[in-house]
């Protein structure tokens, strides 16, 4: 959208044309502001870490939190149970290695299946 309004000039600016002023100005923190967001974004989803919550583990492997747990509980993934300081109860962990083992194996085979 190129609108011009009377006493704004044009500056050339690596072969992009940048209206002075202040609605310009604002536009361009807004575009900075979204891009800054995104590229956040990006680097959390991309950030591996030592230990994932069922939580977050459910998120890497795009399935519900319920079906990680219940894997957890029987044994079809190795993980760990922690303090997690929310109350008395531990819960499960789940390492960055194993996260990696289960996308590329497979879960484990069931133990109740003898």
């Amino acid at each position: 959208m190129n609108i011009d309004y009377p006493g704004r000039e044009r500056k050339r600016k690596i072969g992009i044309v940048v209206k002075v002023g202040s609605f310009s100005k604002m536009i361009l923190e807004d575009r900075l502001l979204r891009i800054e967001a995104l590229l956040e974004m990006l680097v959390e989803r991309q950030q591996t870490r030592e230990w994932y919550s069922t939580d977050q583990a459910a998120q890497v492997l795009k399935k519900a939190e319920f079906t990680v747990r219940e894997w957890c509980r029987l044994g079809r993934i190795r993980a760990e149970k922690r303090k997690s300081g929310r109350g008395a109860h531990a819960a499960w962990v789940i390492s960055h290695t194993e996260l990696l083992r289960i996308q590329k194996e497979g879960l484990l085979p069931d133990r109740r299946q003898s």
